[in-house]
């Protein structure tokens, strides 16, 4: 099995300094939105408030603030979690499972990806109606859920 490694072609990780704050309730349920029906909807197209949301909730769901957090050790732990779960795709989906989140560097690319973890992949740009196609065609094949999300 070729080990799978984050999707730079297709996603831009959302660095922390990026967000004024952690959390906000609006954070909350965009995460909690993320999370409903991970074993059956491979593909749910979402949407969010704001671009300062979606950069929280995509620095929440892919494990940043426990990194951050951590002591040497525990950095270790996570990551080493995070790379075991990576390597049981079949296994149901926890809520301190890390996932690929970023924002899409081209949308018209967004057809290739084969997600290894859940992911988020955030869109600025209104979404192309042949571009939900293939990937919903695709999404039959995936072994974690992709959740695209709007901004206004």
């Amino acid at each position: 099995m070729t080990r799978q490694r984050y999707d730079r072609q297709r996603l831009n990780p959302v660095q922390p300094d990026e967000v004024a704050a952690r959390r906000c309730p609006a954070t909350d349920a965009l995460v909690a939105a993320c999370r409903a029906d991970l074993s059956t909807r491979p593909l749910v197209v979402l949407g969010a408030p704001d671009a300062e949301v979606a950069r929280r909730a995509c620095l929440w769901l892919d494990g940043s603030w426990w990194l951050q957090d951590a002591s040497g050790p525990g950095r270790l732990a996570i990551r080493l979690k995070a790379l075991w779960r990576d390597r049981v795709p079949t296994a149901a989906l926890r809520d301190d499972d890390a996932w690929d989140t970023g924002w899409a560097r081209d949308p018209a690319a967004l057809p290739g990806l084969v997600p290894r973890r859940a992911t988020l992949v955030v869109l600025a740009s209104p979404l192309d109606p042949a571009l939900l196609r293939p990937l919903t065609h695709a999404s039959a094949g995936w072994r974690r859920p992709v959740r695209l999300l709007l901004l206004p």
